[in-house]
């Protein structure tokens, strides 16, 4: 990614933003994350909206080209990874900011701008936004919002170091060219690998901003959430390969499952009884019931991916300014 003199603001007060969108198979989501994007409260001069196609196979493709230029249209066809399709749009973007969200977020309409508000300091390097439920229909939607399930306000205070999720987080352009690009052969972690080596190469400040929303789909059904959280083990277990420092006992994994799976035991004991002699009771119990085994479920989930990831060789390689650099 060559150094280069990037635009800002017409008036001088405002700096030319890039918002980069990843998308797969993003069909049932996109328009609505496009839809708000397009609609801003920021000046549509200073913003630049730019999606990346990752190998999709449904409508995703059309559905960006139909917002002609609103939405500048790429394609990531040679690696499966939101990293690797991020890389792409951080490329071609032309902003002195770079803010990320995702084809199934719907951003809150003053997102951007009170992001980039944030940036008045200028040790700051990158502003977090918060992750809150987009609706709760499902049974598995409703225990993805009470179980805080991609909010920022966790892993901003990671026990190893903190890092933001892109479902809402923006850079600066500054720090891409100091640490390199996302490392795109990573599936899931990615966003935790790159705050954690702007961290530690550099000085630049996190901040956060709770009243900066964006809205998330969560996963509506237990095989989609299984599926979520292997793809969350096997992330971590990438991490520990390449943070030597970066541990998590896999037998705590074990072990935690094992208490919810006793948690849920519980709650299928009583649920039974309640059915038996509570009728008044049963509702609330039967709740109880499903969201004890939908945790017990990503736990598992969880575990077994982080078992999957480490049989596997994680690549360190991260690109910069165009050339592969370790």
């Amino acid at each position: 990614m060559p150094k280069v003199d990037h635009p800002t603001s017409s008036t001088g007060n405002l700096p030319l933003v890039s918002v980069v969108v990843p998308a797969f198979n993003a069909e049932k989501t996109l328009r609505d994350c496009l839809n708000a994007l397009v609609a801003q409260d920021f000046p549509k001069d200073e913003y630049e909206i730019i999606v990346v196609d990752n190998r999709s196979t449904d409508t995703t493709w059309s559905i960006i080209q139909s917002y002609g230029s609103l939405v500048h249209g790429l394609k990531e066809t040679r690696l499966q990874s939101s990293y690797a399709a991020r890389n792409v749009g951080v490329r071609a973007s032309r902003g002195e900011l770079i803010a990320f969200t995702d084809a199934d977020c719907v951003p809150d309409r003053s997102w951007l701008r009170l992001l980039v508000e944030k940036f008045s300091s200028p040790e700051v390097g990158c502003v977090a936004g918060e992750v809150l439920p987009f609706s709760s229909e499902t049974a598995v939607e409703k225990f993805a919002a009470q179980a805080g399930i991609l909010r920022q306000r966790s892993t901003l205070i990671h026990r190893y170091r903190p890092y933001a999720q892109t479902a809402n987080l923006i850079f600066r352009r500054k720090v891409f060219e100091q640490i390199g690009l996302f490392n795109g052969t990573l599936k899931s972690g990615g966003d935790a690998d790159f705050c954690w080596r702007m961290q530690a190469r550099s000085g630049w400040e996190f901040c956060f901003n709770d009243a900066a929303l964006v809205l998330h789909h969560h996963r509506s059904s237990v095989a989609e959430l299984w599926k979520q959280y292997v793809r969350y083990g096997r992330g971590h277990a990438d991490l520990e390969q390449l943070y030597a420092d970066y541990r998590e006992p896999t037998l705590a994994n074990v072990i935690l499952c094992g208490r919810k799976l006793i948690k849920f035991g519980r709650y299928a004991v009583r649920c039974v009884i309640c059915t038996l002699l509570m009728q008044k009771a049963r509702r609330k119990n039967l709740d109880a019931l499903k969201f004890s085994f939908y945790d017990l479920i990503r736990h598992v989930a969880y575990t077994f991916g982080k078992f999957r990831g480490a049989k596997k060789k994680t690549s360190t390689s991260v690109e910069l300014k165009g050339v592969l650099w370790k």
